[in-house]
């Protein structure tokens, strides 16, 4: 997805549960908050496993942001 947002023009920042500065520079994204995340793109795309700890982490009012 990086790469394809990249290709098109985009300014692609990124959010994980686990950022690191590795992974930042490897893939040449900016890891941000949700929030700002949320309030900065005009497209998200959402790429999580369903769990206990990503099951609630958009609620309605994320939803429609």
């Amino acid at each position: 997805m990086i790469q394809l947002g990249k290709g098109i023009g985009m300014n692609v920042i990124a959010w994980t549960l686990n950022p690191n500065d590795d992974r930042a520079q490897k893939y040449g994204v900016e890891f941000v908050e949700l929030n700002h995340l949320m309030e900065q793109s005009d497209v998200i795309s959402i790429h999580l496993a369903l769990s206990d700890k990503t099951e609630k982490l958009f609620g309605k009012k994320k939803k429609s942001a």
